[in-house]
Parts: C-alpha cells; sequence; structure tokens
C-alpha cells in the first residue's frame, strides 16, 4: 500500500516537473519572440532613420543645388542688365555709374579725371555699304582696341549705337592726348575683307572743375567738345572746361 502511494506521489511530481517545464519552456519561447519583435522594433526603427536621414541629406543636397543654381541665375542675369550684349563692355546704365562713383569722388578729393564721349567717324557710311554685319564687327574691333588701351581703374562703355563713354581717372591733361593716338593707332588697323574705310572716331573731352555739382553738365560738356572736334574735320578730339 504504500509502495502504491510512493508511485502514485512520483507519477504526480512527474507530472507536475513536466507541466513546470513545459511552462518554462513556454515563457522562455515568449521571451525569445518578445526579444526578436524588440530586436525586429530596432532595425525598424533604424531603417526608418537611415531612410529619414538619407531623405534629409538628399533634400539639403537638392537646397544647395537649387541656391547654387538661382544665384548663378542671378549672377547672369545682373551682369546681363550691366553689359552691352554685342560688346561685352558696360552699356550705358553700368558706364553712367561708374562715372557718377569718378564725379563724386572727384567733388569730395578734387582728383584729375576726363570724362569723354567718343563716336566712330562715318559710321553710318559703314552700316549702308557694307551691312550692318560688318558695323557689328567694327563695333566689336574698336571696344577690344579700348579695352585694351586704358587702364585698370578708368571706366569704359557703350552709351548707344556708336557712341561711348570713356572715363579716365587720375589722369593730366597732357596725357589724354597719349591715349587718343594710342587708341586711334590701333583702330586705323583694323582690317575688314572688301572694307576699303580706315575706321577713325573723334573724341570730346570734359575736365570738370570745382564749381560742378552734376554729372550731367559735365557730360554735356563733353558733348559739346565731341560736336567741336567733328566739326574740326574729325579724326581728333577736343578738350573743354568750364571757363568756355
Amino acid at each position: 500500500m504504500e509502495n502504491q502511494k510512493t508511485k502514485e506521489i512520483r507519477e504526480m511530481q512527474g507530472q507536475f516537473d513536466n507541466r513546470l517545464k513545459e511552462q518554462e519552456n513556454e515563457i522562455l519561447k515568449q521571451q525569445n519572440e518578445l526579444q526578436r519583435l524588440k530586436i525586429s522594433k530596432q532595425k525598424s526603427q533604424a531603417l526608418i532613420y537611415i531612410i529619414g536621414s538619407g531623405g534629409l541629406i538628399v533634400t539639403v543636397i537638392f537646397l544647395v543645388m537649387f541656391w547654387r543654381r538661382e544665384k548663378q541665375v542671378r549672377k547672369k542675369f545682373t551682369e546681363l542688365a550691366m553689359v552691352d550684349e554685342l560688346t561685352g563692355v558696360a552699356n550705358r546704365r553700368s558706364i553712367v555709374q561708374q562715372a557718377e562713383i569718378e564725379f563724386k569722388r572727384f567733388v569730395r578729393s578734387q582728383t584729375k579725371v576726363a570724362f569723354c564721349i567718343l563716336d566712330l567717324d562715318f559710321f553710318k557710311k559703314i552700316n549702308d555699304t557694307y551691312g550692318h554685319d560688318v558695323g557689328d564687327v567694327v563695333l566689336i574691333e574698336f571696344a577690344k582696341i579700348v579695352t585694351g588701351v586704358i587702364r585698370e581703374h578708368d571706366a569704359f562703355g557703350r552709351i548707344g549705337g556708336e557712341e561711348w563713354l570713356l572715363v579716365l581717372s587720375q589722369i593730366e591733361e597732357e596725357n589724354i592726348n597719349i591715349v587718343f593716338e594710342r587708341i586711334s593707332e590701333l583702330s586705323r588697323d583694323i582690317t575688314l575683307p572688301n572694307v576699303e574705310q580706315k575706321i577713325t572716331f573723334s573724341m570730346g573731352v570734359s575736365l570738370p572743375s570745382p564749381e560742378d555739382n552734376e554729372l550731367e553738365v559735365v557730360l554735356k560738356r563733353a558733348d559739346q567738345a565731341l560736336y567741336n572736334a567733328k566739326e574740326n574735320g574729325r579724326n581728333c578730339f577736343y578738350v573743354q572746361t568750364n571757363d568756355e
């Protein structure tokens, strides 16, 4: 009888141990599943972070590229707004602004400066005889010559047609002739197919005085000086001051 009870107790103990083992296995299984889910969640979060970071980087790169492109376009637009499209020198707006800066410097410090208006002689005849394409070449070549002759701190630009504005800063009156002769010499050397006419120009020079308070007045004197140069036979320059 005692052996039978002992046997039953052992069987019950065995069953209990088995159920306990099963429960432990189930708990371990659940723990493993939770760990797997946790790791999967971490991987998902890491992937989302990587994707998000990558998207942010792509967005930043795109914005930087867009900003640079817009900056380049604005710079190009600004340059086009200030440059003569045909000749590549300053256009009327730009050269007048530069002339204004030099005039204000003169008013402040009485620095030496000459405002010159240049006009190609008989340019209409070139256009009428050889065509506007040839006339354009003459304008381009003339602009190159003047740009190559003047100094870095001088200013030069096209103010319309075959007319130009040249600002010679820090120059003595007696040296204006040197600038004119050099440009004149090189201009006469311009050679174009089937074009016999020599390229010459006339120049009116205005030297501002302490009494001048507006650039417009000074430029009107330069224009009058140009007229006088034309009246004197062209291919020359005429200097006019406030005293005349």
